[in-house]
């Protein structure tokens, strides 16, 4: 019927899983098939695939538009009711500016995002973004 939103959500989960793997080129695939299935109107998707690239452009050393397209992605999760999508897109902020040397900035991000897993009781991903904050504590970023 020509629908490819459920294609674009299940791309840009798979582009986020195989980032974390750290197989890169891959997960750039995934992505541009995220982007260019995704519908305007469907905003997980649209995050998704933001939240991803903006990750493989920090990690390429293009922190600027990395953050950039990572904010884009927060201010659209923001816009929802879905925690899922609102954390998800600001552990993507928080992994760009992590990968840009300012873990500092990631943590208030970090915090949020940790308790808006806690409120929706979201325990392993709650896990790993508290993981995150030890790790930044640890790399010299005040953590409160």
């Amino acid at each position: 019927m020509g629908d490819k939103n459920y294609l674009a959500i299940t791309a840009g989960w798979l582009a986020h899983s195989l980032y974390l793997q750290g197989r890169y080129d891959e997960a750039e695939t995934f992505v541009d098939v995220c982007e260019s299935s995704a519908a305007k109107s469907w905003i997980a998707a649209q995050v998704l695939w933001r939240g991803a690239r903006a990750m493989l452009l920090a990690r390429a050393g293009d922190f600027a538009a990395g953050e950039i397209l990572a904010r884009e992605g927060v201010e659209l999760a923001l816009r929802t009711d879905r925690v899922d999508t609102q954390t998800d897109a600001l552990m993507d902020l928080a992994e760009v500016l992590r990968s840009s040397g300012r873990g500092a900035e990631a943590v208030p991000i970090v915090t949020d995002a940790v308790r808006r897993y806690e409120a929706k009781e979201v325990q392993p991903a709650a896990a790993r973004a508290r993981a995150l904050l030890e790790e930044l504590a640890t790399a010299g970023a005040p953590v409160s």
